[in-house]
């Protein structure tokens, strides 16, 4: 007798168009890999845990892929994993597919005394946001981007790891201890950037995709001109997109060129 395949979240009588906006793809990553070129930074970057996002060939971000991903889910036991039934089979993407395509940490998190210690300079927001320990992500952009000083890098990595890997609107507020904590970049280094990206892009994941389809659906019945649901993908997104070509050997073939079988995956 043949095993049934395993039942979609939302069936695909109920699919529907979606538009996903990733702020990362066209937006924080070249500005901060085109000003470390302007200061010839790149040789610095690729010395250190962030290397593979600046190695790694340009890739179009497929807004259509992450939202087919999404509405290709099946039911999982497990809270920290999401499951997909693509190709006529069961796919699984977790800590362990997340870690081979980013190599990013993802330990747990230094306790909070050692934070203090060894991440609580004011140096930077003294010195870049007039002492203030609100600041936004647009601050933070602008302030990486009209600055010519030695602190170029710092400010660099420090969008890197709030715009790129978790990709949050320009008006959120970056975490003051993210500034602090870049002022002395070995401990920075070591920092679980990974499972924050992870545990962003979960979210992400297990989002009620029924409930961003109603959504649009009220929207139309207000006569609002929108044809898709649109939303926002946080976390580093395009692990997903490194996934699928890695575990399903039809998109690969149809989308991409793998040039090699290196590690980590998303270099390839």
């Amino acid at each position: 007798m043949l095993k049934r395949p395993p039942q979609l979240i939302i069936p695909l009588l109920k699919h529907y168009t979606g538009h996903v906006t990733w702020r990362d793809g066209s937006y924080y990553y070249p500005k901060i890999k085109a000003k470390f070129e302007e200061f010839r930074l790149q040789d610095r970057v690729r010395e250190f845990p962030f290397k593979q996002f600046f190695e790694r060939e340009p890739l179009q971000f497929l807004r259509a892929l992450i939202h087919q991903l999404m509405l290709h889910k099946i039911k999982s036991d497990k809270p920290d994993e999401v499951h997909f039934y693509l190709a006529k089979k069961r796919c699984r993407f977790g800590r362990v597919e997340f870690g081979l395509v980013t190599g990013l940490n993802l330990l747990p998190e230094p306790i909070e005394e050692e934070i203090e210690e060894k991440g609580s300079s004011n140096r930077l927001i003294m010195e870049y946001f007039n002492d203030n320990p609100s600041i936004s992500f647009g601050q933070l952009r602008r302030v990486f981007e009209s600055c010519t000083e030695v602190d170029v890098y710092k400010l660099g990595m420090a969008l890197f790891v709030m715009g790129v890997l978790t990709s949050k609107e320009e008006k959120t507020d970056v975490p003051p201890f993210v500034i602090r904590m870049v002022d002395n970049l070995p401990f920075f280094y070591k920092y679980p950037w990974g499972k924050i990206s992870y545990n962003k892009l979960m979210e992400t994941c297990k989002k009620d995709y029924i409930d961003v389809k109603n959504k649009m659906l009220k929207k139309i019945e207000k006569e609002v001109s929108q044809k898709e649901a649109k939303y926002s993908s946080y976390g580093y997104t395009a692990v997903l997109k490194y996934w699928a070509y890695e575990a399903i050997l039809e998109l690969c073939n149809k989308y991409v060129v793998k040039k090699s079988h290196r590690f980590l995956r998303m270099v390839n």
